[in-house]
């Protein structure tokens, strides 16, 4: 190996520690009214983690991986969104005082998972418009408003 050569390893490290600073710039930015949303936070003593769900990115496959990690019996929880089921199974930040969300966050191993933001819009735009059939009336709004626009600027170009 060349000493000038830096490996794969390396680049991806360098690139990590770039995106844990570009975090933290932007999260000190951050008006510090913003009331945090504690119920967010899932957090497992035994396994020391604390996971952030984040809505439209796995959160409905990440929190049934983390029940399951529990070992409790799962089979009343039909609804992995339905607190009144998972609270028993998992705590949340705000079942703790504020000291014990301190120390945990000082101590535990934290993760969440993002999304490429156009990606999750044509993810929920195809979802919506034709999987859906509470927002059947969707796709045609937009055709409609789309059509629209196309012959208002048609009229305007004389085209």
């Amino acid at each position: 190996m060349h000493h000038g050569h830096i490996n794969g390893t390396e680049i991806r490290l360098q690139q990590a520690k770039q995106r844990q600073q570009h975090i933290k710039n932007v999260c000190s930015r951050l008006n510090e009214s913003h009331e945090m949303e504690w119920y967010r936070l899932f957090i497992s003593d035994r396994r020391k983690y604390i996971y952030c769900a984040n809505t439209k990115v796995a959160c409905s496959s990440w929190k049934l991986t983390l029940l399951r990690l529990t070992g409790k019996d799962l089979s009343r929880i039909s609804n992995v969104h339905n607190r009144l089921m998972t609270d028993a199974v998992l705590k949340r930040a705000e079942h703790y005082n504020s000291a014990g969300i301190e120390t945990r966050l000082n101590k535990y191993f934290k993760f969440m998972f993002a999304r490429e933001p156009l990606e999750r819009l044509v993810s929920a735009y195809l979802d919506k418009c034709f999987r859906d059939p509470n927002y059947s009336w969707l796709s045609p709004a937009i055709k409609k408003r789309l059509r629209l626009r196309n012959s208002e600027q048609q009229g305007e170009t004389g085209m």
